[in-house]
């Protein structure tokens, strides 16, 4: 087992990507928005820093999930 995410207990809904190199996850950004997240693995096999998705600012985004490809996150907020 390995943490990927800041830890906080903020950190929700997480789904792989299908080739299982990224992981999404709804957390909270700077501005307290919950934003949709992502982590990867670097060439190295370890895992890199989450780098926020969405921007939203307001929304409480929630229940993302990636597209058969992996090319896309689909998201829904909870407002």
């Amino acid at each position: 087992l390995r943490q990927v995410t800041a830890g906080d207990g903020q950190d929700y809904f997480p789904d792989w990507a299908p080739d299982g190199q990224q992981l999404a996850f709804s957390g909270t950004a700077p501005q307290a928005a919950r934003e949709v997240f992502t982590v990867a693995r670097n060439a190295d096999g370890l895992w890199g820093e989450p780098v926020q998705r969405t921007f939203s600012g307001t929304r409480t985004a929630a229940y993302q999930r990636w597209s058969p490809d992996g090319r896309w996150i689909a998201w829904a907020d909870r407002d």
